[in-house]
């Protein structure tokens, strides 16, 4: 009943979000310079247009500090980037490690200071007891609970909720919508089972995360339909929607 519960929540918020998706899409998008302080009106047709992208990287540990980093990067940097945690994803490494080498991947790149540790945001007490099987599950919707999280692709990104204003978890309420190529990782240790979610222009993927902690990562210009959108770290409750969920 809970699951059920919680998949309704989640689609009412898409249908309201898909409600306002065309008058967003018909207004141009300020981008402010900051070597020029100029402001200049963008439409979405011109994005491409773009070779530097600005990345707002958002850092809430499990001790309830919360670091903001704004950095900016080319677009064939990100584009590579993405790639790679792709392929890191869809390898043959075991959970944990797909964890670290995520996490060392934005530390190559200088995303993140190479002082982040795995445990400091996910819990790897979890991971300590080797008999554990997971079942895996691959492009269905779910439901999931107290579980380590992947997030990565092109989409779009809402969080709920000031991290400087909680003193445990970074966002109160976070809507992820991801479309394109995309991946997302979650384990449900509560039920031994490994979610798996792929697109690749289909299926949209939309993910809601309560109280999560971790890194979050935004490409915020160009614009708001062709953000990124990288996760990683824990949440205590998440729902995901395929739309067309996979045939059995």
């Amino acid at each position: 009943m809970l699951k059920k519960k919680c998949l309704v929540a989640v689609i009412i918020i898409i249908i309201l979000l898909l409600s306002i998706f065309p008058s967003i899409a018909s207004q141009s998008f300020k981008i402010k310079s900051d070597e020029t302080a100029l402001s200049q009106s963008l439409n979405i047709k011109d994005t491409k247009m773009i070779q530097n992208i600005t990345l707002y990287i958002i850092i809430n540990n499990t001790d309830g500090n919360v670091e903001k980093i704004f950095k900016k990067i080319s677009r064939t940097e990100l584009n590579k980037i993405n790639s790679n945690l792709i392929k890191i994803l869809s390898s043959d490494l075991d959970y944990i490690e797909k964890f670290e080498y995520v996490l060392e991947e934005l530390k190559e790149n200088n995303l993140i200071s190479n002082n982040i540790k795995l445990e400091n945001i996910i819990d790897l007490s979890k991971f300590e007891n080797k008999t554990l099987k997971f079942d895996n599950v691959t492009n269905k919707n779910f439901v999931a609970h107290f579980c380590p999280i992947i997030v990565v692709g092109g989409g779009i990104g809402l969080g709920l909720g000031d991290p400087e204003s909680r003193v445990i978890n970074g966002f109160a309420h976070f809507l992820a919508v991801i479309g394109g190529l995309g991946y997302v990782l979650c384990l449900d240790f509560l039920e031994s089972t490994a979610y798996q979610l792929i697109s690749f222009l289909a299926p949209i993927l939309i993910g809601y995360l309560a109280a999560y902690i971790g890194i979050i990562i935004f490409a915020v210009i160009p614009g708001l339909f062709y953000s990124n959108l990288v996760m990683i770290g824990f949440t205590p409750l998440t729902v995901w929607l395929c739309l067309p969920e996979a045939e059995d």
